[in-house]
């Protein structure tokens, strides 16, 4: 699957020092999630296979602790509810299974790429500046510390003070993110 986010607007450097604390820039972290979310939610909208998990339901099951054949006893699996699970008081969305799984914040987030869910991705940053080249090192400040407030835009709030002062809001729920974390080496910048 390939999409698009698009932001455009200011894009601050990390805080750094004594007093910026292990959530530095929440505020401005949090906005970028704000601005992402209702993209985010248009693509589960649009996109054919998410639109199926958003509307079609499923439902947990456990398998009997005696089971000898594939998957094995005791393994919680996600089922599509069909024919006799369809009217199973269990059943739900897959989008509805997901934002369960990732209630924080007080709020029900769904996070698009997981490691659970086998789901990776990869990022290509187009980072415009109106600006002349010579000025990128001088002027422009810390581009990894602000390529890093992106990727912590793009990723779930782990704490409440990681939404920087914003609450939540009705249409935010589920609030969508990109990713339940977020992982940068040097090498995939």
């Amino acid at each position: 699957m390939e999409f698009r986010l698009i932001y455009q607007g200011a894009l601050p450097a990390e805080q750094r020092g004594i007093n910026s604390g292990p959530e530095g820039r929440a505020k401005d972290k949090h906005r970028l999630r704000k601005l992402f979310h209702p993209q985010l939610r248009e693509l589960w909208k649009q996109h054919p296979d998410l639109r199926e998990q958003a509307s079609s339901k499923f439902v947990k099951m456990t398998t009997p602790p005696n089971l000898v054949s594939h998957p094995g006893p005791n393994v919680t699996e996600i089922v599509q509810a069909t024919g006799t699970l369809a009217d199973h008081p269990d059943a739900k969305t897959w989008l509805e299974h997901i934002a369960g799984d990732h209630v924080r914040c007080g709020g029900k987030f769904v996070p698009l790429i997981s490691h659970r869910g086998g789901f990776t991705c990869a990022l290509n940053i187009l980072f415009l500046r109106r600006d002349n080249p010579s000025n990128l090192i001088s002027n422009g400040g810390d581009i990894d510390n602000r390529i890093k407030v992106l990727f912590d835009g793009l990723r779930m709030p782990k704490t409440v003070s990681e939404l920087g002062g914003y609450a939540m809001e009705q249409d935010e729920d589920p609030f969508f993110a990109c990713s339940k974390t977020i992982n940068s080496s040097p090498a995939s910048r």
